[in-house]
């Protein structure tokens, strides 16, 4: 997960909302070969425990465990890529904050997982700007620490793994399922990137007037 290019990636949408066409299409090529070189490196290394199940269901998980959880991430990720030390309790207060959110529309609102990160991108782009502008340290660094652990890798890997099998048995139920887990991972990073381009350019905004 923290090989995940995050940031290349969501300052390639600032770009693009800027209209900074080339600099933005270009960091987005560059992060999306990332992201499909560690998809391929993680399926070759798990050929010999088997294929990658491309069906799986998920257990419920507690408001409590998800928000502790949802902190471990973000207090690694500013670690990996160098950002100033005081800036550390900032995404992992907000990455809990952003993970409590996105349980609640979920759990009991009935949202769905683009939704619910979504959500919770807004509200940690909305509570980073400032944070970013007051220590002069990279937006896309420190709101990606927030929300990293909201990357719908387990869908991509899965979805990717499905097309390998299509390749030599392809039924119905496999069809659905593999563009259900690719679908579902495309549309939650576009949800994640728009969220938080969209809540960073408001907060941006509003500090100004």
């Amino acid at each position: 997960m923290v090989l995940v290019p995050g940031p290349h990636l969501l300052n390639g949408v600032l770009d693009l909302a800027a209209k900074r066409m080339s600099i933005g299409l270009g960091r987005v090529t560059y992060g999306s070969l990332i992201v499909l070189a560690i998809c391929a490196g993680l399926l070759l290394g798990l050929l010999p425990a088997g294929p990658l199940p491309v069906t799986a269901t998920s257990l419920s998980v507690p408001l409590w465990l998800n928000v502790v959880a949802a902190a471990v991430a973000p207090a690694s990720y500013p670690v990996y890529f160098s950002l100033d030390a005081r800036l550390i309790v900032w995404p992992v207060l907000v990455g809990a904050l952003a993970h409590a959110l996105r349980w609640v529309s979920m759990s009991q609102l009935g949202a769905g997982v683009a939704v619910g990160a979504f959500v919770a991108c807004v509200a940690a782009g909305l509570l980073l700007t400032p944070v970013a502008r007051r220590y002069g340290a990279s937006f896309a660094g420190v709101g990606f620490a927030a929300v990293v652990a909201l990357v719908p890798g387990v869908f991509i890997f899965r979805g990717v793994a499905g097309l390998f099998d299509l390749s030599v048995h392809a039924t119905p139920e496999l069809v659905t399922a593999v563009a259900g887990d690719l679908s579902t991972g495309l549309v939650t990073l576009t949800a994640m990137g728009v969220g938080l381009a969209a809540s960073q350019a408001l907060a941006a905004r509003l500090l100004r007037g």
